[in-house]
Formats: structure tokens, sequence, C-alpha cells
């Protein structure tokens, strides 16, 4: 005997015939045992990305005046509480130094939040220049996650490096330019 199941617009059929099995063919026609509803798959769960701060911080190495650095600290939330997000990548967009494209695979666990780019050994964990170069206003950042992006402008602030190690890693690996500055 040989099962068949027929899927139309939501109702399941199931067709039974039998079969002569000396060659393979129906030796009687199809019965309809009955429709019967298929099973609905559940909604698909998605997580939802949220920024809880975000911050550019332009800063200095000691003896170094001419030199301008742009630190990235993006804290982001999953909302839902559902599901994860997957972080893939970010673009950073500094006036003055251009767009840096960098790549990371990163999770942000149902209802948990996340520092994308932890500081740690007394610096930040990822930063940018255009030696000789300061910044000539806001930046935005743009995080690349795994249902879309998330838009954070953000002003430019000064500050300084971290105080002490944090316990954060280094989570991003790689970073290019991708668009050459015009100021």
């Amino acid at each position: 005997m040989r099962i068949r199941t027929v899927l139309t617009c939501g109702i399941v059929a199931v067709l039974l015939a039998a079969c002569d099995h000396s060659i393979g063919t129906p030796t009687s026609p199809a019965a309809v045992i009955g429709p019967t509803t298929a099973p609905v798959a559940p909604a698909v769960t998605r997580g939802v990305l949220g920024v809880q701060s975000v911050a550019l911080i332009e800063f200095q190495y000691s003896g170094q005046p001419t030199r301008w650095l742009y630190a990235p600290r993006v804290r982001v939330t999953e909302t839902s509480g559902n599901a994860p997000v997957w972080i893939t990548g970010a673009e950073i967009s500094i006036p003055g130094q251009g767009t840096w494209v960098c790549v990371t695979e990163q999770t942000v666990g149902a209802g948990q939040t996340l520092e994308l780019f932890p500081e740690f050994y007394d610096d930040y964990g990822l930063s940018f220049e255009k030696p000789g170069h300061r910044s000539s206003g806001n930046a935005v950042i743009v995080v690349l996650g795994s249902h879309g992006s998330l838009i954070a402008p953000t002003r430019v602030t000064p500050g300084e490096l971290p105080p002490s190690y944090s316990g954060g890693r280094g989570t991003w690996s790689s970073c290019r330019l991708s668009e050459i500055p015009t100021a």
C-alpha cells in the first residue's frame, strides 16, 4: 500500500492506493481517507535589536598631539526577549576620516545586552584615524545584524583612554576603509 499526501490551500488529504508490488502500479483507484487540517508552523520569532547607548570617543595618546583617534562605543540590547540577534558587522562614518566597514560574529542573547566594542588592556578595542586630521562633525554608526541594520547617529565626544582593564576582548575580525574622506 502506498500513501500519498497532497497539500492544497492549507488542507491535507491523505490518498491511499493499493499496489501490486511486483510491478509497482496501483491495482485499485485511490480512496480519499478524509481531509484534515494541516498543522500550522509556529510564527517565526525574531529578535529585536535596540541601542542602549552610542558614542564615538575622540582621544589622543600621550605625547602625540597631532594624532587624533576615534573609538566607537555601542551597547545594544535584544528588546523582545524572544530570540537572539546575530551581529555581522558595522559601518562607522566619521566626517573627515572616512567610512570604515568592519566584520564580526557576535550574538546578543534574547533579553540580553552586549557591548559591541569593548575596551581592554587600558585601550579601546577598536579605533580609527586619518593621521594628522581631526574629525569635522558628527558621526553615524550602522550596526549590521541578522534581521537588518540599526542606524545610530552620535556626536564625537572628547575623551581619554580607559583607566583600567575592563575584561573586554577583541571581537572584530577585520575593518577596511570603504570611502575615502573628502574633507
